[in-house]
């Protein structure tokens, strides 16, 4: 009997990790997308979606649905150039697309003229990008707000709530209490 048992163990565990598998972790990857469509709101399937990484120079190129939507995942946090390519249409290009940690960014629908192959129509400005797609919040400090925000004492929980989101407690005797209210500010001292 004492043979088996470590046999029976170890067989229980290698059963456990062949079903159980590998848990996916959280990827600090982000995404892109958008829907391809004609000045007239109809959408253009099997148009050519080109993304490169300003960054890297890497390139990817994917084909749009039949729906006109196109989805590229897993990219790495950076600035990406997006061009749409369709015969009979003129090209687009949006440049400076700003993609930080695991953020989706919808680019919406975009928007094919009709025209000469060889004519592209350029969107260089960029505004703050807003994920119309999900909740998802994201809060990033960038170099120059770490180093332009007066905070007191330079404490990474002051500098943290500049963030969406985020709150700091006062702990105190009778309980936390928030760092607004006067009891809490006062048991500080």
């Amino acid at each position: 009997m004492s043979r088996t048992r470590p046999l029976w163990i170890l067989c229980t565990a290698l059963v456990l990790l062949l079903i159980c598998g590998r848990a996916p972790a959280q990827s600090p990857t982000g995404q892109i997308s958008g829907t391809v469509q004609d000045s007239s709101g109809a959408i253009i399937p099997e148009a050519n979606v080109t993304l490169t990484n300003q960054d890297t120079g890497s390139v990817r190129t994917i084909a749009s649905s039949p729906s006109g939507e196109f989805v590229f995942t897993a990219l790495s946090p950076g600035t990406y150039t997006v061009k749409v390519e369709k015969s009979g249409f003129r090209t687009y290009e949006k440049k400076s697309i700003i993609l930080s940690v695991s953020q989706r960014s919808a680019l919406g629908n975009i928007q094919l003229a009709m025209g000469q192959v060889s004519q592209t129509v350029e969107v260089t400005a960029q505004g703050e990008a807003v994920n119309t797609e999900s909740a998802d919040a994201i809060g990033s400090l960038s170099t120059l707000q770490v180093t332009d925000l007066g905070v007191k004492g330079r404490v990474v929980m002051q500098l943290l709530r500049v963030l969406p989101g985020v709150n700091t407690l006062t702990v105190v005797t009778w309980g936390a209490s928030s760092d607004t209210d006067l009891a809490g500010s006062w048991s500080e001292g």
